[in-house]
């Protein structure tokens, strides 16, 4: 995969992206993403995972970070501790609640303020599970382009211009991988985006 010319046509927004089989925690990045709860106390799924992965001091870390539940798309960035990134961005993924509360725009602005910290903190590099898919129920034929379009909008919005010039969506489980395989194949052009 190839990185965006400092001058790159919009097309080259897709070469930044990386669609994975596996979890998001074994990949190399500078920084991953934790799709959280609004409690961010280590739930299930992905949450869990990374939670055994980096040890017991996150834990320890969020419990003195964040005393109250958070809003759906708030993140906190902690260290990642036992785990060999510069930090980890947890993200309180919306719970899909049959799409009547404005779910998919609450999802993109998950997508979007987790590379916006991202870019602010200097990383480079940004590993995503899919957000809000296994214990929240977002429907991954919803989530899936929700994704992809999220980070390409991303890179339009700052005409390209970010420290962020990576970004891998890890997916463990083989339908997810599938789903957004097959959304990065169905997404509009890019110039529709524009």
């Amino acid at each position: 995969m190839e990185f965006l010319r400092e001058d790159g046509d919009p097309k080259d927004v897709w070469q930044r992206i990386g669609i994975v089989a596996g979890a998001v925690y074994e990949q190399e990045a500078d920084v991953i993403v934790n799709s959280s709860n609004n409690y961010m106390r280590g739930g299930g799924g992905v949450d869990a995972a990374i939670h055994r992965a980096a040890g017991v001091r996150l834990l320890r870390d969020l419990m003195n970070r964040v005393l109250e539940p958070v809003k759906p798309g708030d993140i906190v960035t902690t260290p990642a501790f036992d785990l060999p990134y510069k930090a980890i961005i947890h993200v309180s993924s919306p719970i899909w609640q049959g799409g009547l509360y404005d779910e998919e725009k609450m999802l993109e602005q998950s997508y979007i303020r987790c590379l916006g910290e991202a870019h602010k903190l200097g990383y480079e590099t940004v590993a995503f599970p899919s957000l809000s898919t296994g214990n929240h129920q977002f429907p991954l034929d919803k989530a899936a382009p929700i994704a992809l379009q999220s980070v390409c909008k991303f890179f339009l919005a700052r005409k390209q211009r970010t420290t962020v010039k990576r970004v891998i969506f890890a997916l463990f489980d083989p339908e997810e991988y599938r789903a957004f395989v097959g959304a990065h194949l169905m997404l509009p052009q890019i110039e529709d985006l524009l």
